[in-house]
């Protein structure tokens, strides 16, 4: 969960942002401060590949904050976010960590993403960290037969990676629609995912869903699905389903009916400011708007904010967010994939192009100049 704070010179509490609104503003009167449980940022793409395998190098998944702000201009606390007390007649208010550390904002960015299951889901304890990759590099090679619940991005990548490293090592996906992904995309691109993956082997069942809640290692066993299909030899289950946002502080701080009782996640006018709230800003996951949520995507929200920060404090009117393109580009290991660009009457590309684009590398000349490394 990532906090984003304002706050004017006379706080006695640093405060830290991200790039773009650390090069936005002139922080001769303000200062910025960036709030996270890890003292890193994770890079979700090279998670799934590092948790399989252990072939991405740290430095492609784990990178600090220390070089992230423009010119130095910004600083970082480590610590995760209990509450936020809104200033109640006065603008802005204040932010309190778990530890009890008090850190008042003038504007403050929500920008905390979501709640994973399944290897995603990395701790928010830096000490847990290396034990939980471990859990997963060994089960993962322990497993002769791996079922995944849930033919997300995540699911469907999931295979990918495990075939990569045990081409003959047998994996089961199991998803509860009649294609894989959702129906934001075409059938025809769902149906090309679905293709690429039984080629590798991986054994797809749709329109179904598993109900037993156990997840982790099994002795292999035999499960069946809602619809009786049996899957027998069942050494590791794992749970990919869709991301939940990480809204639950936000709901106890300011009152349910800021969330959008339908997603669970904060309601926004277009400038995105919360609905009640000029001075607190959503972005990325739990932010409540009609379109995939993705990093692509949080990274021109993020912009929109800095710029309407900037804005805000100068007088001048807020930008209007419009929304983005749809656009995904999903790996199957190292060498293939598939790509979907939402434009003219939807333009899908070929494996070599999507090894090219994120498969090869995940991205990370991406994560790297985000966080200021190149």
């Amino acid at each position: 969960m990532v906090g984003i704070c304002l706050t004017h010179k006379s706080s006695r509490k640093g405060v830290s942002v991200c790039k773009p609104l650390s090069a936005e503003l002139d922080l001769e009167y303000y200062n910025l401060v960036l709030i996270n449980p890890l003292p890193y940022r994770v890079w979700l793409p090279s998670v799934l590949r590092y948790v399989v395998s252990g072939t991405s190098p740290e430095s492609n998944v784990f990178l600090p904050y220390d070089k992230l702000f423009a010119s130095g201009k910004g600083i970082f606390v480590q610590g995760k976010v209990a509450m936020i007390e809104p200033g109640n007649g006065r603008k802005g208010g204040d932010v309190i960590l778990e530890n009890g550390s008090k850190i008042q904002y003038h504007i403050l960015v929500l920008a905390m993403g979501s709640r994973w299951e399944g290897p995603p889901a990395i701790p928010t304890i830096a000490e847990r960290v290396p034990d939980y990759v471990a859990y997963w590099q060994d089960n993962f090679s322990r497993a002769n037969h791996v079922v995944i619940v849930g033919g997300g991005a995540i699911g469907t990548e999931l295979c990918g990676e495990i075939k990569d490293k045990w081409p003959n090592k047998r994996v089961t996906l199991v998803h509860a629609s009649i294609h894989l992904l959702n129906p934001t995309y075409p059938d025809k691109f769902r149906v090309r995912v679905e293709k690429g993956l039984e080629d590798r082997g991986v054994e797809i069942v749709l329109n179904d869903w598993l109900d037993f809640e156990g997840t982790g290692p099994q002795d292999s066993i035999t499960v069946t699905t809602r619809f009786k299909h049996v899957i027998h030899g069942v050494d590791f289950i794992v749970h990919a389903r869709g991301p939940r946002p990480n809204t639950n502080f936000v709901s106890k701080s300011l009152g349910a009916h800021v969330l959008s009782p339908e997603t669970g996640r904060i309601k926004i006018r277009p400038t995105l400011q919360l609905v009640d709230y000029d001075d607190i800003f959503a972005a990325g996951d739990a932010m409540e708007w009609p379109e995939q949520k993705q990093a692509i995507k949080a990274n021109k929200h993020g912009r929109l904010i800095a710029s309407n920060i900037s804005s805000m404090i100068q007088g001048f009117p807020l930008r209007q967010y419009k929304g983005s393109m749809e656009i995904i580009l999903l790996t199957n290991g190292r060498n293939r994939g598939a790509t979907y660009f939402d434009i003219l009457s939807g333009v899908m590309l070929k494996d070599w192009l999507t090894r090219r684009m994120k498969s090869r590398d995940l991205l990370r000349d991406v994560f790297r100049q985000q966080q200021g490394y190149t």
